[in-house]
């Protein structure tokens, strides 16, 4: 129940926004960014080597050389797809004939590197079922999304409150998720054992997107 409740409190406040963004900005504008986020999700989508379900699903995925192989592996996805989209840049604004394209998805660009940052906090919560603090987090992080989203479509209401919109959500979560859990921390490591068992585990959800 608390995790419909939370599902449905989120949707509402992306209604409202969006409807304020819509009001605010024109359909033009919308519909180029509705091109990148396509572009962006498509890229996560067919690289998803599932960190996150490796996280969850392993019997080992609590330990920290584990769960610090997890999240320097997910950091370098991060800057590998981050340089894919940056080399994307001129090939697909020649594709869809929009030159703004040229300076909007290097921006965007910077994304995966970001959300490769993120900690592995969120995940060992789910994988001990406290569905509580991970759906309090997710509501913040659409509310301050949300309002920093309309607050820069309103103070600069051009494609740019869109573009740097976007990146609200993916900093805050970034920073946020490592407050999670009390003295669970990272560092950069590499166990060859558990990274062969991510990939071994990921290839089957390639092979499925």
């Amino acid at each position: 129940i608390s995790t419909l409740g939370t599902f449905g409190l989120m949707q509402v406040v992306r209604l409202i926004a969006g409807v304020a963004i819509a009001r605010l900005l024109s359909p033009e504008l919308l519909g180029i960014m509705t091109i990148v986020y396509v572009l962006r999700f498509g890229v996560e989508l067919l690289s998803d080597i599932a960190i996150r379900q490796s996280v969850i699903s392993n019997r080992e995925g609590d330990q920290p050389d584990f769960y610090n192989t997890a999240w320097t592996l997910q950091i370098g996805r991060g800057f590998v797809l981050s340089l894919v989209f940056l080399l994307a840049t001129v090939p697909v604004s020649k594709l869809y004939d929009a030159p703004i394209l040229l300076w909007i998805l290097p921006v965007i660009s910077s994304y995966f590197a970001i959300v490769g940052f993120t900690s592995t906090q969120p995940f060992l919560l789910a994988r001990k079922m406290q569905t509580a603090r991970l759906n309090g987090f997710d509501v913040a992080l659409e509310i301050i999304s949300a309002v920093g989203r309309v607050g820069l479509a309103f103070v600069s209401p051009t494609i740019w409150a869109l573009v740097f919109g976007s990146l609200i959500q993916p900093i805050a979560r970034t920073i946020g998720s490592h407050f999670l859990i009390p003295g669970v921390g990272h560092r950069l490591y590499i166990s060859k054992d558990y990274a062969r068992q991510i990939f071994h585990f990921g290839k089957w959800i390639l092979v499925t997107a």
